[in-house]
């Protein structure tokens, strides 16, 4: 072995004062004068991206404000309807069983549209990697909506799902304030003993309540499941999208620090090797098929596609869907044809380096 000794970690203590601050002292005045060149080169990247795949991001914005319209359409014919419930006097629990179950559809819909947007201001950033991440957030919001859609409904097996996914979270907030307290992250613990007793409490009661495996991830949706069964999120997918497990699969090493996404960094140029940080133009389209297949999936839970009332049948939803379907597959097109353009030019590269 050799005598080099390595030392990570902080080492201030082991620097002479004088020599540190003399340091930092030019650390900022460097800064201060290559700051706009460093910016730049990072601004110059995203304008030249803007300027290539401009028809793609366009598209992509299209497809957003298209579902907010259709989204927005949803939520008002959905409060006609339960206002057409009132008024003919139907029953109170039936009108407030559709009104509370469409309510928690619709947090889901305003997160995947706001998650959709996050995807698609990273892919104009340069970031795919950071967009995947977001996807695999749009896929637990599609396949938990679809399975309270499916199985929650007020017509469906259990309706009870609606309530226990909407108090799901207090479960945990005894927890929570133990995690918290022995973090030592608050200068003041507001965590005292009575009101450990009160959190305590609220955590019994609802254990009583929905049963002791309320406690558990994914708890909530214990009633579709055996007794004894543990819940999971790959049980909840292969219930309703089987198809769209596979984005699990794709998405994870962009969201684990496993061996998988330990090379994602790994650029090759030629013979030589080496990791890189920041934006790419490579690899956008794979995140955008994602996020756009799993936003339609929101927007069938979300709108209906027809009404029918006393022989009136409103099918707007159903051309609201296709309009967003439409716009989905010119905004992916499109982005197929930049990044075909973008692997043709990265193979001229790499040829003209091995050459």
């Amino acid at each position: 072995m050799s005598d080099i000794e390595l030392k990570f970690g902080s080492t201030d203590g082991d620097i002479d004062p004088v020599e540190l601050a003399r340091y930092k002292a030019a650390l900022d005045r460097l800064w201060a004068e290559d700051a706009h060149d460093v910016r730049g080169e990072t601004d110059a990247f995203r304008q030249r991206l803007k300027l290539t795949h401009d028809d793609a991001f366009t598209g992509l914005f299209r497809v957003y404000i298209s579902a907010i319209e259709a989204a927005d359409w949803g939520s008002e014919a959905m409060d006609k309807v339960i206002g057409r419930m009132e008024a003919d006097n139907e029953d109170r629990a039936d009108i407030d069983a559709l009104a509370d179950y469409h309510w928690v559809i619709r947090g889901f819909m305003a997160r995947a549209l706001t998650t959709f947007s996050e995807i698609t201001w990273l892919l104009e950033g340069g970031f795919p990697g950071g967009a995947t991440a977001r996807a695999r957030t749009l896929q637990e919001l599609a396949v938990t909506a679809a399975v309270l859609a499916i199985h929650g409904h007020p017509d469906g097996e259990h309706p009870e799902l609606i309530e226990r996914y909407a108090r799901h979270h207090e479960v945990f907030n005894r927890d929570s304030a133990v995690q918290i307290s022995a973090s030592g992250i608050l200068e003041d613990d507001p965590f005292d003993e009575s009101t450990m007793g009160l959190l305590s409490t609220a955590h019994d009661e609802l254990l009583a309540e929905f049963g002791p495996k309320f406690a558990e991830p994914y708890g909530w949706a214990q009633p579709i499941f055996k007794a004894r069964e543990r819940v999971s999120f790959t049980k909840l997918s292969k219930l309703v999208t089987p198809r769209l497990e596979v984005i699990y699969r794709l998405s994870s090493s962009h969201v684990h620090a496993d061996s998988e996404g330990w090379s994602h960094g790994l650029v090759t140029r030629g013979d030589e090797q080496m990791f890189a940080a920041g934006p790419t133009n490579l690899g956008l389209g794979l995140p955008a098929e994602l996020a756009c297949d799993l936003l339609n999936v929101m927007l069938q839970l979300a709108v209906p596609s027809s009404i029918a009332d006393e022989g009136q049948v409103d099918s707007d939803g159903t051309l609201l869907l296709a309009g967003v379907r439409h716009l989905t597959q010119q905004a992916l097109t499109a982005l197929h044809n930049r990044q075909s353009e973008v692997e043709a030019a990265e193979q001229d590269f790499q040829a003209g380096e091995s050459a």
